[in-house]
């Protein structure tokens, strides 16, 4: 469906859209219907690479961040950009036995 691009993690819209993170990049792209590719998020908010979107649906998204405690949270536009996104959901992980 799109060529030049390198996906690590992807998720499908209910509209069929493609969102997809490329961690090279730090980026989240986008694919539409067409097969035409775009960048709908490029690390403003977040200081490091995020590493998957969950599936989006409807109207919010979230994107896991993979160099921090923080998934983010954020609308989709009418276009499939992702705007407005805030740290949302702080991740823990147990501390090691030993």
């Amino acid at each position: 469906m799109a060529q030049n691009v390198e996906a690590t993690d992807l998720a499908i819209s209910a509209k069929g859209a493609i969102y997809f993170t490329d961690a090279t990049r730090k980026t989240v792209g986008y694919v539409d219907g067409n097969g035409q590719t775009r960048v709908v998020y490029s690390g403003g908010e977040s200081r490091s690479r995020p590493a998957s979107p969950s599936h989006p649906i409807r109207r919010c998204s979230v994107v896991t961040d993979a160099q921090s405690r923080f998934s983010w949270s954020f609308q989709i536009a009418a276009d499939g950009s992702l705007l407005n996104g805030e740290p949302f959901y702080r991740l823990e992980m147990p501390e090691p036995d030993g």
